[in-house]
C-alpha cells in the first residue's frame, strides 16, 4: 500500500526534528565557542606575562652592563690619573729647580754621578709605573669586557628560558583546548545522532500507524460490502439495508448496528497493534471516520459509541 508522505503527521515530525536538531546545535557551539575564548584567554595571558618576564630581565641585563661598563669608565680614570701622576712625579725629579735638584746641590752631588743615577732611577720608576698602570688597566678591561659578555649570554639564556616556559604553556593549552573541544564536537555528534534515531523511530511508528489505518479502512471496506450483499439478499429491494438507514432512534441497538459492531469487534481482536494505538482510540476513529463518509448516521454513531462503552 502506497504511503502519503505529505501527511501532516510527517511534517510535524519533520519540523520537530529540526528544531531539535537547531536546539542541540546551538547548546554544543555556545559550550565550543566559550572553550575556545576561555582557552584563548590563558594563552593571551602566558604571552603577556613572557613579555613582562622578557623586559624585567632585560632591565636588570641592562642594569648589571651599565654598572661593569661605570667600573670600567673609573678603571680608565684611575689608569689616566696613575699615568699623570707618574709624569708628574718623573718632572720633579729631574727637574733642575725642583727641590730634589736643591737638595742634590746643597750636598754638593749636583754634577757628580749620584745626579746621574738619581735622574735614571727616575726614569725607571717612572716606566715601571706607567708599564703597570697600563697593564692593570689593560687587565681591567678585558675582565669588564668579559663580565659583559657573560651577563649577555646569561641574559640571553634567561631570555630563552623565558620563551620555552612561555611556549610550554601556550601548547598545553592549546592540547587541552583541542581535546577538551574534540570531546565537546563528539558528545555534539553523538547528541545529533540521538536526535535521529528518535525522530526516526516517530517516523517508523507513523508509518505503522498509517498501514494500519490503510489495513482497517480496506477491512472495512470489504465489510460494506459484504454486508451490503448479504442484506440485499435478505430483503431484496427494501431500504433499511441501505448502508445510510436501518437506524433506531427508540434507544436499542439496531440489527444493523450489532452487525457493524460484531465485524468490529472481530476485526480488532486480530489486528496487531504496531502503531501504539489502544482498541478503544482506533474503534473512535473508525466510527467517526464512517459517520463522515456517510456510511453511518448520527443514530448509529451513538448506538455504537454505547455498544463499546466509548
Amino acid at each position: 500500500m502506497s504511503i502519503n508522505y505529505n501527511d501532516s503527521r510527517f511534517t510535524q515530525i519533520e519540523q520537530d526534528k529540526q528544531n531539535a536538531i537547531n536546539k542541540t546545535t546551538s547548546i554544543y557551539d555556545d559550550m565550543i565557542n566559550s572553550t575556545v575564548g576561555e582557552y584563548q584567554k590563558q594563552i593571551d595571558a602566558t604571552n603577556k606575562y613572557e613579555e613582562i618576564q622578557k623586559q624585567n630581565q632585560q632591565a636588570q641585563t641592562d642594569l648589571q652592563i651599565e654598572e661593569i661598563n661605570q667600573k670600567k669608565e673609573q678603571a680608565k680614570q684611575d689608569y689616566i690619573n696613575e699615568q699623570k701622576g707618574a709624569y708628574t712625579d718623573y718632572q720633579k725629579a729631574i727637574d733642575e729647580y725642583g727641590a730634589n735638584a736643591e737638595k742634590i746641590a746643597s750636598s754638593g752631588l749636583k754634577n757628580s754621578g749620584y745626579s746621574e743615577s738619581s735622574r735614571i732611577s727616575a726614569f725607571t720608576s717612572y716606566q715601571n709605573r706607567y708599564a703597570t698602570s697600563r697593564k692593570s688597566y689593560n687587565e681591567a678591561v678585558l675582565n669588564y669586557d668579559n663580565s659583559i659578555n657573560e651577563a649577555k649570554l646569561a641574559n640571553s639564556s634567561a631570555l630563552a628560558q623565558i620563551a620555552y616556559n612561555a611556549l610550554e604553556k601556550r601548547l598545553s593549552a592549546m592540547l587541552d583546548s583541542f581535546q577538551y573541544k574534540n570531546g565537546l564536537i563528539k558528545d555534539k555528534l553523538a547528541a545529533l545522532n540521538d536526535v535521529e534515531d528518535r525522530y526516526y523511530t516517530r517516523y517508523k511508528d507513523v508509518v505503522d500507524q498509517i498501514n494500519t489505518e490503510k489495513e482497517l479502512e480496506e477491512k472495512q471496506r470489504e465489510f460494506n460490502l459484504t454486508y451490503a450483499k448479504s442484506r440485499k439478499k435478505s430483503s431484496s429491494g427494501s431500504s433499511s439495508g441501505s448502508l445510510t438507514s436501518g437506524s433506531s432512534s427508540s434507544g436499542t441497538t439496531s440489527d444493523r448496528v450489532k452487525q457493524i459492531a460484531a465485524s468490529l469487534t472481530s476485526f480488532y481482536s486480530n489486528v496487531p497493534l504496531s502503531s501504539k494505538l489502544d482498541k478503544s482510540t482506533l474503534l473512535k476513529n473508525n466510527i467517526n471516520r464512517q459517520f463522515q463518509s456517510g456510511k453511518i448516521n448520527a443514530d448509529e454513531v451513538k448506538q455504537l459509541t454505547s455498544y463499546f462503552g466509548l
